[in-house]
């Protein structure tokens, strides 16, 4: 498997949808590629902080805030 073969496949692989070869073949290329592996750590650590930041509750003052502009852009392009 190749660096670029591993990128490709990497949002299948946190989906759990890669065929468990497939599967087993990224692990072993990360595994002798520091490169790569470096690279699918730092994905999965953005995955990870993006589903925290959108588990977090919106205040009344940013949702008010988010309408305003979303209000005012519509209102632009009318």
């Amino acid at each position: 498997m190749t660096c670029e073969e591993i990128v490709s496949l990497l949002v299948d692989f946190f989906a759990g949808e890669l065929d468990p070869e497939t599967a087993a073949l990224l692990e072993q290329h990360c595994q002798l590629c520091v490169d790569c592996e470096g690279f699918v750590n730092t994905y999965s650590a953005t995955m990870q902080l993006a589903e925290q930041a959108f588990r977090r509750e919106l205040t009344d003052d940013a949702r008010s805030d988010i309408q305003a502009r979303l209000r005012a852009a519509l209102a632009g392009e009318a």
